[in-house]
């Protein structure tokens, strides 16, 4: 079977809309010759020029789809000059059409990346067969570049740090806000050659990728140029992308473990200390409680959370029931007294607790803190002293 192919190029159909086409063209019988055969075949023409200038005004008021660019014209620019202009300015499409065919012309028309050619006299149906294949190319041309946008925009503006080396770790590719964690610019890190000399030696061997396929969250130090020590979580992934087979990402974690080390040290202290110690959200749901907490409950302290202290049972006619507190504490933004709790085996404790209300970084309420102290056994002390006194 022979003929131009034409698998996928669905341009000419009765809905879509009429490709609009521009001729450059300075001979006007040919010019007429073609609009008319352009028009026959379902093309809207948008206009016809004598020469360059003409060409890139007609350009700028109606934005054709393709041109049609007659290499050899007369004036100030000739078609070549003419076409790359139009390229650059407009994104136009061009098929250049021209009686000479020689080398040195057709070199000088390649470099503008031309989405045709062909040569004087056109036939129509040779004609409207690179038009179709122009068009597609174009758009698809146009995807590509929007794809690429897209990417470029999306790396340069995520936090992680993205490389891509040979097998070889060599570097292919270096994303431009590497800058950010390394203090080293995307031309610096292409000239280190290879990522070990970013990351060291050991990151990973080829035979375990290879295995795997995938290697994540493998923590490592680096220094950057100021000498600042950076912590960060590396993954390592096989891919096969324009000549480059490994995909290695490197999220800076350091603000967070040092987060991390503070929230250690503070849930730490708050463990040593006696009192009890409870946070909840604004609806009474436990988001936290200390160890003595969880020991006075015989439970779990990630089991706790989740609960609401409403699960501590309270006695009204010894002390503030848990709903008083939390309705109080969002009302007034603190609530201090005596309050009741029923544990697990059925004993009550009486606490003398301090709830306040807590506020996030915007200004609004974000939950509540109690701090209780036991007394129970002063309670009961009490209790014994006054019988006595009474006696």
């Amino acid at each position: 079977m022979t003929g131009t192919p034409t698998m996928g190029i669905e341009l000419m159909n009765e809905t879509a809309e009429k490709p609009r086409v521009l001729v450059v063209e300075d001979e006007a019988v040919i010019a007429m010759n073609l609009r008319n055969l352009l028009s026959s075949k379902g093309y809207s023409v948008i206009g016809v020029a004598a020469g360059g200038r003409e060409a890139l005004d007609m350009a700028e008021e109606h934005r054709p789809d393709i041109v049609l660019m007659d290499i050899v014209l007369h004036g100030e620019m000739d078609g070549i000059e003419t076409a790359g202009l139009l390229k650059n300015n407009y994104d136009a499409a061009v098929v250049y059409m021209t009686a000479h065919s020689d080398d040195e012309t057709l070199r000088r028309a390649m470099e503008t990346e031309p989405h045709g050619y062909v040569v004087k006299p056109v036939s129509a149906g040779e004609l409207h067969s690179t038009l179709r294949i122009a068009l597609y190319k174009s758009r698809l041309d146009k995807k590509l570049r929007e794809s690429e946008e897209l990417h470029r925009v999306v790396l340069e503006n995520i936090s992680d740090a993205v490389f891509i080396t040979d097998d070889g770790g060599r570097f292919t590719y270096v994303c431009p806000n590497a800058y950010a964690i390394f203090s080293r610019g995307r031309d610096e890190i292409m000239a280190m050659g290879r990522v070990s000399r970013l990351l060291g030696d050991d990151l990973y061997s080829m035979e375990e990728l290879r295995r795997a396929g995938e290697l994540v969250n493998i923590e490592r130090t680096v220094t950057d140029r100021t000498g600042a020590a950076h912590s960060l979580l590396v993954n390592i992934k096989r891919v096969d992308i324009g000549g480059g087979t490994v995909l290695i990402t490197c999220r800076d974690i350091t603000e967070k473990k040092r987060l991390d080390d503070i929230n250690a040290f503070q849930s730490e202290l708050l463990d040593r200390i006696g009192d009890y110690i409870t946070a909840t959200d604004m609806e009474g749901t436990i988001t936290y409680v200390n160890e003595a907490v969880a020991r006075a409950f015989g439970a779990r302290r990630d089991d706790m959370i989740g609960s609401t202290v409403m699960d501590f049972g309270d006695d009204p006619a010894k002390g503030a029931t848990q709903r008083e507190i939390v309705e109080t504490v969002r009302r007034e933004g603190l609530w201090s007294g005596d309050v009741v709790n029923i544990l697990p085996d059925g004993r009550e404790v009486i606490f003398n607790s301090r709830v306040w209300l807590i506020r996030g970084a915007g200004g609004g309420p974000a939950g509540m803190v109690g701090v209780s102290t036991d007394i129970t056994d002063r309670r009961r002390m009490e209790a014994v002293s006054y019988t006595h006194l009474t006696l």
